[in-house]
């Protein structure tokens, strides 16, 4: 199994992946593209986030989205898929968020945040988790 610790990672939802080609928008493109500066035929790699990591090369930039052609794919089965994280929201959500940033470095995929009768905060913040849980991935 090939491991590829101190890549750039970026996600991209199995809709997106057609014939070999990977579309990517939003906030991954700008993280790309502004930050990082890759331009065309540059190699990056993307995760469908279900066990597939593509090597690609940028074959097109536009304004607001790019297209990357794979060039490999890697596939990994989650060892640790039979380990679920489980945390009542806390107090600090900073706090809840340094566990699920942990976690999520170490390779936890199932994680169950949930209101007992003691939980003191109560508000949802699911989209801001998801964006913690993905920046943690990346890493």
């Amino acid at each position: 199994m090939n491991y590829l610790s101190g890549v750039e990672l970026y996600s991209s939802s199995s809709e997106k992946i057609k014939d070999n080609n990977i579309s990517i928008a939003g906030d991954n493109y700008k993280h790309i593209i502004k930050v990082m500066r890759h331009s065309f035929g540059d190699e990056i790699y993307i995760t469908n986030g279900k066990g597939k990591i593509f090597l690609t090369i940028i074959k097109e930039i536009t304004k607001n989205s790019l297209t990357a052609s794979v060039i490999k794919v890697y596939e990994y089965k989650n060892e640790l898929s039979n380990i679920f994280f489980c945390i009542s929201k806390l107090k600090s959500s900073d706090r809840l968020e340094f566990a699920l940033e942990k976690c999520t470095e170490l390779g936890i995929t199932n994680l169950l945040i949930f209101d007992s009768e003691r939980t003191i905060h109560k508000s949802d913040k699911k989209e801001r988790w998801q964006k913690i849980v993905l920046s943690a991935m990346k890493h």
